[in-house]
């Protein structure tokens, strides 16, 4: 399942992480400001902000976790600050 992901910028990795009930829109503000020395990243978790919605997803820990090791992967990302 395709996740939305902001992905701004160059440099350095800055993983944007969100929890819950929010999602990658409550980065805005920082990605802004940082994006013109960093690479942003800021995925959406399934069922959250733009990222798919379905009615029958899995929504546990350990899925969103795996979805997002995958985005991770797919994006080449091996170093990376976490916020």
């Amino acid at each position: 399942m395709d996740l939305f992901v902001l992905d701004v910028g160059k440099g350095e990795n800055i993983l944007f992480v969100h929890g819950t009930p929010t999602n990658s829109s409550e980065y805005t503000q920082v990605i802004g400001q940082l994006a013109s020395q960093y690479r942003c990243v800021a995925p959406d978790h399934l069922g959250f902000g733009k990222s798919p919605k379905p009615v029958d997803g899995d929504y546990s820990l350990k899925a969103h976790q795996n979805r997002l090791k995958s985005c991770i992967d797919d994006l080449d990302i091996s170093e990376f600050h976490l916020v």
